[in-house]
């Protein structure tokens, strides 16, 4: 009833208050009419035709359209709402102080008590009583100032019911005077009656008092008996009561207060007193307290549409993942070989239930949503590695992400993908350990389980790269997440395509028992391999881009890469099929048949050479990284000299002569300019020509510097005549041609 007139009074000061404000414009418009009506006095005598209308603006127009009164002196704008600025200085004195000297008043209080038993002053019964009768009369003092200063009455009525715990626990504990049921008792009344005093007031301090009381007594009048049960059970008692008023009241921090006292409790008894035995109790008492903590959460969100603030995010997470983290504990203590799969997964199924109920409701908070799906979705990913192993980790995590993007893309849900990226990530570097534990395995290559979860993996994400590419969908509350995941996304179904094939490869040179004198060729070996399936992969690539894609930038990367490896099969892989003939004309084949180093030559030779072609093929697109014709004809020409150089050495070592690095080397630079001059000559393309002029200087230069010293003088003489000769034929060709070269 008292309500209802406290309304009541509420209503009619608001109703006072917007008639004198109406009161106020009534007397502005007026004014404005009268000054309005003197300045436009000499307009109206000249309408004569219609002297009864003088031409005066309508006053809702005056309203709308004078931004300030046109006389020197205006009204007072008293019908305008006031601003209200914070006063600290008031904060202060009024909050703040009457705090803090409460505060200091108890512990006065506690320290006097203790100065009278320390020196005797007092008998037992009249310090106990003496405390009871200080806190009766802070309490009488603040019912008294209840009406004129509540806020202040507040903190009194606070500080009388913290005197009251204090004197009956020293009452209890330190004399013996009420016994422990009876104290528990009267703790309990003294936390109703700030509950009730509290809502009263309307002031959340008195509740504080009484929630700081209420979780210290199990603790002041503990008999150290340990139960565990019983201190949950009251816990627990106090949690719904204090969080249903936090709920009621909108006081947030009551259940702030209750989360940290009520964990802090728990998390205490567990790492202190935990046993095996008390599983039961463990596990229980931990879901009662997360579903609280959980359900008030939902109800300030939900039921009262509180605003979505971090603190809420931190005290969610935390809540969720201490319970979860006690739950594992507990079923791992256990050794269950599904115990902690299946809490985990447990987990997932609460929050997606509650994402259910979330969504059945007409309105909702989005960013809760978000947040309980966000947490449906990690315990879902932590079931896979708890209770799976292995490959089955990987496909899992590599389905949940496809069917994740799958729904996003599908029903243009970017939070779902959002979701998915870090689920692929972390089923990506699962790929990686399975193929990193397998290495050296003895495993048949291609006929075993871990290429058929490569396959199934690497199939995967080929299809969630063609949803992305096919359904394009903006991550707009993600700055540079499309870039971002339009780079990361292709990497990785680049790199699995690769390794899909290559490490299946390599487990051909996964030899058991070899000993350390075979080392060498099957190091080199694998060595020739990589090279060759990467430059291969990438030509392959290539081309699907160029026939099928048309995708710029991937199309310049692989050409890139094609380079890259390219150059890297010129200065390495070459330099190893040396070593190859080395072994062979050594006669110190270990392992394989002698001619096998000679005939893998060729083989590699057939693998590289369309990778060659499909980069030829690539110049001539327009996904290009380089522009300069000239420049791909210098390298292709210095790929094509390259090889044709290793094998002049090659066959010259197997056909014993000596020098090759000079004489060989030499004489094929000279032909192959000459051919390349000739070549620009009837193309009528300078640049080829002056390409070839160019190696032939080159091979000037390396014949004094390098050939002439330490060779056979018939060596020498052969150069000199054939190099001679030949640039005696370019020059011919130059006055051969001498018409179409000027021309050019």
């Amino acid at each position: 009833m008292s309500s209802d007139k406290e309304i009541i009074k509420g209503l009619l000061a608001r109703i006072d208050d917007l008639s004198k404000k109406q009161e106020n414009i009534s007397k502005e418009l007026t004014y404005m009419r009268e000054q309005l009506s003197r300045m436009t006095s000499g307009d109206v005598a000249e309408v004569k035709s219609e002297p009864e209308k003088p031409a005066v603006v309508q006053p809702e127009q005056i309203v709308t359209q004078e931004a300030k009164p046109l006389s020197a002196k205006p009204p007072a704008p008293t019908y305008r709402k006031p601003i209200i600025k914070s006063d600290f200085e008031k904060w202060i004195g009024e909050n703040l102080i009457s705090k803090v000297g409460i505060v200091i008043t108890v512990i006065g209080v506690g320290f006097g008590a203790k100065y009278a038993i320390d020196n005797d002053l007092l008998s037992p019964i009249v310090r106990i009583i003496s405390g009871y009768i200080l806190g009766a009369a802070l309490g009488f003092i603040a019912l008294r100032l209840k009406k004129k200063y509540p806020a202040y009455s507040a903190v009194l009525l606070g500080g009388a019911i913290a005197i009251f715990y204090f004197i009956t626990f020293a009452a209890y504990s330190y004399y013996s005077f009420i016994p422990r049921a009876a104290s528990f008792v009267l703790m309990i009344g003294y936390t109703a009656g700030a509950v009730f005093a509290a809502a009263k007031y309307k002031e959340q301090s008195i509740a504080l008092f009484g929630m700081v009381g209420a979780y210290a007594v199990p603790f002041l009048l503990s008999d150290d008996s340990g139960n565990a049960a019983g201190l949950f059970t009251y816990v627990l008692i106090i949690n719904l009561g204090i969080l249903i008023i936090s709920l009621s009241q909108y006081w947030k921090w009551l259940y702030y207060g209750s989360f940290v006292f009520t964990w802090g409790i728990y998390l205490a008894w567990f790492f202190n007193t935990f046993d095996e035995p008390e599983f039961t109790t463990g596990l229980y008492f931990a879901l009662g307290f997360f579903l609280i903590f959980y359900l008030t959460f939902l109800g300030y969100k939900l039921v009262r549409s509180d605003k979505f603030y971090l603190p809420d995010v931190f005290l969610i997470l935390v809540n969720a993942f201490v319970f979860f983290a006690v739950g594992y504990a507990l079923f791992d203590s256990r050794e269950s070989p599904y115990g902690t799969g299946i809490f985990t997964l447990a987990n997932a199924a609460a929050h997606f239930v509650v994402t259910l109920l979330i969504r059945s409701r007409s309105e909702y908070d989005i960013a809760v949503y978000r947040l309980v799906v966000g947490l449906a979705a990690v315990f879902t990913v932590l079931t896979v590695p708890i209770q799976l192993d292995g490959g089955w980790v990987t496909l899992t995590w590599i389905g949940m992400g496809a069917v994740l993007i799958h729904v996003a893309r599908t029903r243009n849900q970017w939070f779902y993908e959002l979701i998915a990226y870090p689920v692929i990530v972390l089923s990506f570097f699962s790929l990686m350990i399975d193929w990193w534990e397998t290495g050296g395995s003895e495993v048949s290559p291609f006929l075993n389980v871990h290429f058929l979860i490569s396959i199934i993996y690497t199939g995967t994400i080929l299809y969630v790269l063609w949803l992305i590419w096919k359904t394009p969908i903006e991550l707009s509350r993600i700055k540079g997440g499309n870039d971002l995941m339009k780079i990361v996304i292709p990497a990785i179904a680049f790199i699995a395509g690769f390794a899909l094939f290559y490490v299946e490869i390599s487990r051909l040179f996964d030899i058991p028992g070899i000993t350390y004198e075979f080392q060498p060729q099957v190091y080199s070996a694998r060595s020739v391999t990589f090279v060759l399936s990467v430059s291969t992969y990438l030509a392959g690539c290539l081309l699907i881009n160029d026939r099928f894609l048309f995708h710029e930038t991937f199309g310049k990367i692989l050409q890139g890469g094609v380079l890259l490896s390219l150059f890297i099969f010129l200065t390495t892989t070459l330099e190893i099929l040396g070593t190859f003939r080395g072994w062979f004309l050594d006669d110190q084949s270990l392992y394989y048949a002698d001619w096998v180093y000679i005939y893998q030559r060729y083989l590699v030779f057939i693998i590289i050479l369309p990778t060659v072609y499909l980069l030829y093929r690539s110049f001539r697109s327009k996904y290009n990284m380089i522009s300069s014709k000239q420049l791909q004809t210098l390298i292709l020409n210095t790929i094509g000299v390259w090889i044709l150089s290793s094998e002049v050495i090659h066959w010259m070592d197997m056909l014993g002569y000596d020098n090759s690095y000079k004489l060989g080397l030499s004489i094929t630079w000279g032909i192959y300019a000459v051919v390349v001059v000739i070549y620009g000559i009837k193309t009528r393309q300078k640049y080829i020509r002056l390409a070839g002029i160019g190696l032939f200087g080159i091979t000037l230069v390396k014949l004094f510097l390098y050939d002439i010293a330490d060779i056979p003088v018939l060596s020498k003489t052969i150069i000199f005549i054939v190099l001679g000769l030949l640039l005696l034929a370019i020059s011919y060709s130059y006055f051969r041609f001498r018409d179409k070269i000027s021309k050019d």
